[in-house]
């Protein structure tokens, strides 16, 4: 991220209102939450006061002055990635684990975005924000597989309502802690953010459906810890692996579904419940990757991507036994 000083000047020219809607009112590219944090921060202004409070009032004459620091998303050419399709409009990648798919103005971590801007000289104002260049939906920086991008503002409105109608087939491929009975089946809870958290939980929020089939079933023999080890003194964790397709697309909606289910995906830090500790060993990172799209193209022409397992899980796999239920 680069960082600039930029100052922004208002003369109030009518009605007495609180300072927060008046900055909302005369701002469009700092949001609501940015700006009360701005003010908090003594970043704000009134006749060259500084004013901390929200809910100060402004006055017709007043002068109001943010000083703030723009930050700005910078190309970093180091970034590789895969492509998997592009055409003139849509660019379709395989992103590894670990790369985040955009910052948030606060991060200057590596991310697709960066790369992005290294890769397509033209994208950094597509889809109109600068942290989030021609990006149309976002796969958690642990999880790999396939992405879309649009290359220009015409392909970004066209996919991103083909993602709000739910006419793009996306499909994952997901190890569970457990023995999931039910070789098909459906999670249907709603998913809303869990208050004073960064995580998300069932049983309120905005619909979610969540489909899946079993793939098979493996197990994990685990000595116990300080033990050499013969077979009995350990214990036999039992997993699934599960193709999911998703009806919706909530925030760690299949974390969140899978979890709530009493099967969290194997390696996953922030559901993984009882396992996050023991996972450690085993698992590189949560289990879940992003293997199939199959969408109609800006072009006209439907289309079906695949992404093969990467190294990392199929390692994993080969640590486990198959079995049969």
């Amino acid at each position: 991220m680069k960082k600039t000083q930029k100052i922004l000047k208002w003369k109030v020219s009518k009605g007495k209102q609180r300072l927060d809607k008046f900055l909302a009112e005369h701002i469009g590219k700092l949001s609501r939450s940015t700006l009360q944090r701005l003010i908090g921060q003594g970043n704000v202004l009134i006749n060259d006061k500084i004013q901390k409070s929200k809910s100060a009032i402004v006055m017709p004459g007043d002068n109001v002055k943010i000083l703030y620091k723009e930050l700005r998303l910078q190309a970093k050419e180091d970034i590789i990635l895969k492509t998997v399709f592009e055409d003139s409009d849509t660019l379709i990648i395989d992103k590894p684990p670990g790369l985040v798919v955009h910052p948030t103005p606060n991060q200057n971590k590596p991310s697709v975005a960066s790369g992005l801007l290294a890769r397509l000289k033209d994208i950094r104002n597509v889809g109109g924000d600068q942290f989030r260049p021609g990006i149309v939906h976002r796969l958690d920086a642990d999880t790999s597989g396939l992405l879309v991008i649009a290359k220009n503002n015409q392909a970004f409105e066209y996919l991103k309502k083909l993602f709000s109608q739910r006419k793009i087939e996306k499909e994952y491929l997901a190890l569970a802690h457990g023995k999931i009975q039910a070789r098909h089946g459906f999670f249907r809870d709603p998913i809303g953010r869990k208050p004073k958290t960064g995580k998300f939980q069932t049983g309120m929020g905005r619909e979610a459906l969540t489909e899946y089939w079993v793939e098979g079933y493996y197990e994990y023999f685990s000595l116990p810890t300080g033990v050499g080890g013969t077979k009995g003194e350990g214990e036999v964790d039992t997993y699934t692996l599960v193709r999911i397709q998703l009806h919706t697309g909530r925030t760690h909606q299949i974390r969140v579904h899978f979890s709530s289910a009493g099967f969290p995906v194997a390696g996953d830090k922030l559901y993984g419940g009882r396992f996050r500790h023991t996972d450690q060993d085993l698992f590189p990172r949560q289990f879940l990757h992003a293997s199939r799209l199959k969408l109609n193209l800006p072009s006209g022409k439907v289309k079906e991507f695949r992404s093969p397992l990467p190294e990392d899980l199929k390692k994993v796999l080969t640590q486990l036994k198959v079995f049969s239920p």
